[in-house]
Order: structure tokens, then C-alpha cells, then sequence
């Protein structure tokens, strides 16, 4: 039995790669709705949606600095001055066709070229139909990967490591907590003593 080809072969590296992207991109949804909610509800819509418009396409560490910004800035105007900027992390995506121009013109020493065109085109929309599904899935778990990465920054800078550790703990094991809303928690609380969602109640979303 034959190995596979360069083109099976490639085609299996595929579906890991949707994921990974469909990852980033719920990462970076999933903290920059963590993001407008908190610095809304301490400064105001106008100043978050400021702040989420300047940190879209930025890399994971701005959204989690701008996460403690939050938490320590008296202003509005005081949080978007701190923001740092950062270059844009977002990775080229690669295009798997390549530029048919001027094959046309030796269309006749290619009979079979609209079929061949033809399937090429069935092949690209079941291709994509599939990525779509490996992407979302990849959003899915990184939204919940990357709001947990930011509450545990946020709880780190507020209260110490052990009890961001602890909260983490306890959110993991509560399917039905909005974590979103339990950042807005991390807000009200004193102390780290009283740092658990079972201590309100649940969240509301």
C-alpha cells in the first residue's frame, strides 16, 4: 500500500489548523466582550467601545493589560491614556488558490479544463462547509479559554495568585456561571475572602 500524497497529507493538516484559528478568533471575541462589559460598567459605553475598537487585532497580552488598566484607573479618560499600543498579532491567512490569470489563453492545450474547473469548484465549497464547522468549534472553546485567561488576570492583580487559582477552580466546575458577569464580580468584591460566585449566587447574565 501506497503512502499519501502531498495533497492527502496536507489535507489532513487542515482541520488542526481551523481549529487553532477559530481559537484565536474566539479568544479575542470572548475578552473583548469581557472587556466592554467591565470597563462599561465602571466608565460608561462610549469609553469601552474606545477602548475595544483599540484593541481589536491586538495581540492577547494588550487585552489582558488593558484588563487590570480597568480595575486600577480612577477615568475614563485615565484608561484609554494607559492603554499601550501593541502591533497587530493577527496572522496572514494563506490563500489555497492560486491566480488563474493568462491560463485562459492556452485553455486549448487543456481540453478538459472547464471540467477539471468545475470540480475544483465542487472540491472548494465542500472544503469550506467543513472548515466552517472546525472554525466554530475552535471559537467556541477558545472564547471560554480566553475569558478564563483574562478572570484569572484579573483576580491575580486584585486579590493574589492563590485565589485567582481558587476562583478558576470553582468557575470550571460551575457550567452554568456566566463568566462574563463574574468578571463584573471581581469589580464588587473587598477582599479575596469573599471571591466566589456561591457567595451572590450565580451570576446574572
Amino acid at each position: 500500500m501506497g503512502g499519501l500524497t502531498v495533497t492527502e497529507a496536507r489535507a489532513r493538516e487542515w482541520p488542526f489548523e481551523w481549529l487553532a484559528e477559530g481559537r484565536e478568533e474566539g479568544r479575542e471575541e470572548g475578552q473583548l466582550a469581557m472587556l466592554r462589559r467591565l470597563a462599561s460598567r465602571r466608565f460608561g459605553a462610549a469609553t469601552a467601545e474606545a477602548l475595544v475598537s483599540a484593541l481589536a487585532g491586538n495581540g492577547g497580552a494588550a487585552r489582558l493589560e488593558a484588563a487590570e488598566f480597568v480595575l486600577d484607573c480612577e477615568t475614563g479618560a485615565e484608561l484609554l491614556d494607559r492603554r499601550q499600543q501593541e502591533a497587530p498579532s493577527v496572522a496572514p491567512i494563506l490563500e489555497c488558490r492560486e491566480s488563474m490569470d493568462g491560463l485562459t489563453e492556452d485553455a486549448d492545450v487543456v481540453p478538459e479544463w472547464p471540467e477539471l474547473m468545475a470540480e475544483l469548484a465542487a472540491m472548494e465549497a465542500r472544503a469550506n462547509e467543513w472548515r466552517r464547522g472546525w472554525l466554530e468549534a475552535g471559537r467556541e472553546e477558545g472564547r471560554l479559554l480566553g475569558q478564563l485567561a483574562m478572570l484569572r488576570r484579573l483576580a491575580s492583580h486584585r486579590f493574589g495568585t492563590a485565589t485567582a487559582e481558587a476562583l478558576l477552580a470553582e468557575l470550571t466546575s460551575t457550567i452554568h456561571v456566566r463568566l462574563e458577569a463574574a468578571a463584573e464580580l471581581i469589580l464588587d468584591w473587598e477582599t479575596g475572602e469573599s471571591c466566589s460566585p456561591a457567595s451572590t449566587g450565580n451570576p446574572a447574565p
